[in-house]
C-alpha cells in the first residue's frame, strides 16, 4: 500500500515536472523570439547611430568651413574698411584741392566777366548807335528807292502800253496782208505769208501771257489775235495749241529743255512757244519749236 502511494506520488511528480518542462520550453522559445526581435532592434539602432555619427561628422566639417569663411569675410571686411578709410582720405584731399582750384577759377572768371561786361556794354552802345544811323540812312534810301521803283514801274507800264499798240498795229497790217493775199491768191503755194503771220501771232500771245491784264489795250490786242486765228482757220490753216501741254517723246517738234524744281517730280510741261506748229488742211507745214520745263 505504501509502495503504491509512493508510486502514485512519483508518477504525479513526474507528470508535474513534465508539464513544467513543457511550459518552460514554451517560455524559452518566447524569450528567444523576443531576444531575436530585440537584437534586430538593437541592430537598427546601431545603424541609425552610425548614420547620426556620419551626419555629425559632416556637420562638423561644414561648421569648420563656415568658421573659415566667416574668418575670411571678417578679414576682407577689415581690409575693405582700411581701403575705404584711405580712399575717403584721398577723396577729402581731392575735394579740398578742387574747391581751392574752383575758388581761384571763379575769382578769375568773375574778373574776366566784369571786364567783358564793360567791353560788351560799350560794344552794345556802339552797335546801337550804328544801327540807328544805318536805320535812318536805309529809311532815306528806301524812300528814294520807292520813288525810283515807282518810276521804273511807270516806265515799264508805259513800255507795255507802247508794245501793245505796236503789236496791235502789226496785227492790223498782217490782217490786211492776209485779206489782200486771199483776194489775189498770192502766197498760197509756199505758205510764206501764213507762216510769218503765225510766228508773229504766237510771239504776241507769249507776250500777253507774261503781261499784266490791266495794261491799257490788253483786251483789244487779245481780240485782234483771236480774229487773226479765226481768219487762219477760214483759210484752212491751224495753229496747234501746245502751251501748257504735257510733253512726251512721241511729239513731232523741236524742244529745248530747262530744269524747274518747282514742278512735280517726273513732270515735263511745254512752257514757251518759239515757233508754232502750223497745219494746212490737216497736214503739218511747220514743225514747232518749244521750251519744255521738266523736273526729272
Amino acid at each position: 500500500m505504501y509502495r503504491l502511494f509512493t508510486l502514485v506520488v512519483a508518477l504525479l511528480f513526474m507528470l508535474t515536472a513534465s508539464a513544467q518542462s513543457v511550459e518552460l520550453n514554451d517560455n524559452v522559445k518566447a524569450l528567444r523570439t523576443e531576444l531575436n526581435s530585440m537584437k534586430t532592434m538593437v541592430q537598427h539602432l546601431e545603424e541609425y547611430c552610425q548614420t547620426l555619427s556620419d551626419s555629425i561628422t559632416v556637420l562638423r566639417s561644414v561648421l569648420r568651413q563656415l568658421s573659415a569663411d566667416v574668418d575670411s569675410v571678417n578679414r576682407r571686411q577689415f581690409s575693405l574698411g582700411e581701403e575705404s578709410k584711405q580712399k575717403f582720405s584721398k577723396v577729402d584731399t581731392d575735394i579740398a584741392t578742387t574747391n581751392n582750384s574752383l575758388n581761384q577759377t571763379s575769382e578769375k572768371t568773375s574778373q574776366s566777366l566784369r571786364k567783358h561786361l564793360v567791353y560788351g556794354v560799350g560794344a552794345f552802345l556802339l552797335t546801337l548807335l550804328i544801327a540807328f544811323g544805318s536805320y535812318f540812312l536805309l529809311r532815306r534810301r528806301m524812300n528814294h528807292g520807292s520813288a525810283t521803283i515807282d518810276s521804273i514801274r511807270a516806265a515799264q507800264e508805259h513800255l507795255q502800253e507802247e508794245s501793245v499798240r505796236l503789236d496791235e498795229r502789226l496785227l492790223q497790217l498782217l490782217e490786211h496782208q492776209q485779206q489782200m493775199a486771199s483776194l489775189s491768191g498770192v502766197g498760197t503755194d509756199n505758205h510764206s505769208l501764213a507762216l510769218k503771220v503765225a510766228d508773229e501771232v504766237v510771239r504776241i500771245e507769249m507776250n500777253l501771257v507774261r503781261m499784266d491784264r490791266g495794261v491799257k489795250g490788253y483786251k483789244q490786242l487779245s481780240k485782234a489775235v483771236e480774229r487773226i486765228k479765226d481768219n487762219f482757220q477760214a483759210q484752212g490753216y491751224e495753229l496747234v495749241e501746245l502751251l501748257g501741254k504735257e510733253y512726251n517723246d512721241g511729239m513731232r517738234l523741236n524742244a529745248d529743255f530747262v530744269i524747274d524744281e518747282e514742278l512735280p517730280e517726273g513732270t515735263r510741261i511745254i512752257t514757251s512757244i518759239i515757233k508754232p506748229q502750223v497745219n494746212y488742211q490737216g497736214k503739218m507745214i511747220q514743225k514747232a519749236t518749244v521750251t519744255v520745263s521738266q523736273n526729272l
